[in-house]
């Protein structure tokens, strides 16, 4: 959360979409593979995040440059909620989702994904949950299974979602560090001589990859004891 131009209580949004994406590729095994990043990232039709004052999409967009044409993440502006009751706002969110999914299937079609996205059908305290925001709402739609099968889910989380502690699991040599999301060491880590490879949300799972605190950002924690 933080205090800017969107509100006393706005979400800082292009963070909240950064770690989510930082944990998809974590959960993936991808944090190191930029094109099986770009693919997961065409399983994410949009992602709402949602302000007292509206709402704002991040989507996959085509950019051409001098040399070529690429894929790339892109975050609208603010869609600002009508001066109308609840109801009104709930169908202007649900018709801008639809048409962001539509034109996302224009997007996954050229590159040869064949899945037709689609928006599910939520019940209208599902949709009054969404617009209550701080909020955000992730459509991970159409990803493969080795059963054949596609895996489908759409998940929309409060303000406590952005309170969570982040710590990121590296590897330097034959050792592992665990670290604050902000440590100053991973900012200095310019050589690549650390390897990111996990994200935490609890000591204990730090301690389960045998992990130690990191003397720079955690000086006050030592190494966590697994419990029996």
């Amino acid at each position: 959360m933080t205090n800017n131009e969107e509100g006393i209580f706005g979400i800082d949004k292009d963070t909240a979409i950064e770690h989510f994406f930082l944990t998809l590729y974590a959960s993936f095994g991808v944090l190191e593979d930029s094109k099986k990043q770009e693919m997961l990232q065409m399983y994410v039709p949009v992602i709402a995040v949602i302000v007292p004052e509206g709402f704002y999409f991040s989507v996959c967009s085509f950019h051409k440059n001098q040399k070529q044409t690429e894929l790339v993440r892109i975050r609208s502006e603010l869609y600002p909620y009508p001066i109308y009751r609840e109801q009104k706002q709930i169908e202007q969110f649900v018709t801008l989702l639809e048409k962001t999914v539509s034109e996302h299937n224009e997007i996954a079609k050229q590159l040869g994904i064949t899945y037709q996205f689609y928006l599910p059908q939520l019940d209208t305290s599902e949709w009054q949950r969404a617009i209550t925001g701080p909020a955000m709402l992730v459509l991970f739609q159409g990803y493969p299974l080795s059963s054949g099968e596609v895996y489908n889910r759409i998940s929309i989380a409060g303000a406590q979602l952005y309170h969570k502690k982040e710590f990121i699991v590296i590897e330097e040599g034959d050792k592992r560090t665990f670290h604050l999301s902000g440590c100053e060491k991973l900012k200095d880590n310019t050589e690549g001589e650390m390897k990111l490879q996990w994200m935490c949300y609890e000591m204990k799972e730090c301690a389960e990859l045998q992990a130690v605190a990191c003397k720079k950002c955690l000086p006050e924690f030592v190494v966590p004891i697994l419990e029996e």
